[in-house]
């Protein structure tokens, strides 16, 4: 388990006084960043780890094989950005 830290940025500390908040709901409504920030840090982190995944593949079955042309690691990625844009077209398509 991870355990996350948010610090006040300087002028966050000088609203933070200037306002004299005494809610703790307030005060973590200065340190909680966006949902859609993570959200989409995740997405990142998950799109650049399927494309390494799939170059190591395609490079191994290249290997395997013993083309002379890489196919397999130029197609494997591309197939992969392929069905992560439609995962993300799908999950952000507004719903009526």
């Amino acid at each position: 388990m991870v355990i996350v830290q948010w610090v006040l940025l300087p002028f966050q500390r000088h609203q933070l006084q200037k306002l004299n908040m005494r809610s703790s709901r307030q005060i973590w409504s200065l340190r909680m960043p966006d949902k859609n920030l993570l959200k989409y840090a995740g997405l990142a982190t998950q799109i650049i780890a399927a494309l390494g995944v799939a170059f190591f593949i395609g490079y191994k079955i290249d290997r395997e094989i013993g083309w002379r042309m890489p196919w397999f690691m130029l197609l494997l990625p591309l197939l992969v950005l392929i069905g992560l844009f439609w995962n993300i077209y799908r999950d952000t398509k507004k719903k009526p």
